[in-house]
């Protein structure tokens, strides 16, 4: 649903699909000079291993690259990473940088 919302907003999506290694998503978003990468953590995912997948993500994504996770098993943020607690609280964030 998320995807949905990005699209709906005027956003370009590449969607790398369930379980995409951080590297590759990371490699995806340097080619592809992306602004933002975004993630859903399902409840299913152990809340350390989220952890360490997001901040493995935050530190080899570009500075540049706002990283924004979401869903039921996302674990409050480290620095430098916006979680989004429902689909329009993502909706309101791209609202909100669209003006």
């Amino acid at each position: 649903m998320a995807s949905v919302i990005l699209a709906m907003r005027g956003c370009r999506l590449l969607y790398l699909g369930l379980n995409t290694p951080v590297e590759e998503i990371a490699t995806a978003a340097r080619d592809r000079s992306a602004g933002a990468a975004a993630i859903s953590i399902s409840a299913t995912v152990p809340p350390g291993q989220a952890e360490k997948a997001i901040a493995a993500l935050r530190e080899a994504l570009p500075r540049r690259v706002a990283l924004w996770v979401g869903g039921a098993g996302a674990p409050p943020p480290p620095a430098g990473v916006e979680r989004f607690e429902t689909l329009e609280a993502l909706d309101d964030r791209l609202e909100t940088a669209a003006r």
